[in-house]
């Protein structure tokens, strides 16, 4: 009789064990996709600021010279200006026509909207990563409801890598991505932690 009592507590302390090791590396995954998500959602925020940079340096010089072409093309037909303002007018032709073909391919304006589209949705990730990861500390939710939540959060962040690929990030934008997190998290261990009330009668 203690033989088996002490053979059931054996499996019990195993099968105790192996749900502890599931529950540390379903939190790691968790923890992964949760950083991954955070750094990939700044390193696209610091894409769409590039973007929107390059739109008003091709946009802007493109307006100008269209107005100054513009100027000129009136004169002329007043034939009032020489004829090296003509060339001169000729060589902005030919710039205006290289920024706006620039524009067409690397197309600055939607490239900011989907960069900053895809930073929202690997923001939404995080979150959802975060309160998944409190829950189950706070026995909100077992093993297989977390371990659910990691199938559905592993999907969606895959899916928003795929929709990415059109739109990728270079080192900068990833350096820059790396230091801001790191700037959180140092941030947040700096933060005093807060204090748990405990109800009189457990005093």
């Amino acid at each position: 009789m203690i033989f088996a009592l002490g053979e059931q507590a054996e499996a019990l302390l195993q099968s105790s064990a192996h749900e502890y090791m599931d529950t540390m590396e379903t939190i790691k995954v968790l923890a992964r996709i949760k950083r991954n998500s955070q750094l990939a959602a700044y390193a696209h925020f610091r894409a769409a600021e590039r973007m929107s940079h390059l739109h008003l340096w091709l946009g802007i010089p493109t307006a100008l010279i269209s107005v100054g072409l513009g100027s000129v093309l009136v004169a002329d037909l007043k034939e009032t200006i020489p004829a090296a303002i003509k060339w001169g007018a000729g060589v902005l032709s030919l710039v205006a026509a290289l920024l706006s073909t620039l524009q067409t391919i690397f197309n600055p304006k939607v490239g900011k909207s989907r960069h900053r589209e895809i930073a929202n949705n690997y923001l939404a990730i995080n979150k959802k990563a975060e309160i998944a990861i409190a829950a189950y500390r706070d026995r909100l939710v077992d093993l297989q409801q977390l371990s659910a939540t990691l199938i559905e959060l592993n999907a969606e962040y895959e899916a928003v890598g795929s929709s990415s690929q059109d739109y990728p990030t270079n080192d900068r934008d990833r350096q820059h991505a790396r230091h801001k997190v790191r700037g959180f998290e140092a941030r947040r261990e700096q933060e005093p932690t807060a204090a748990v009330w405990v109800p009189t009668s457990e005093r």
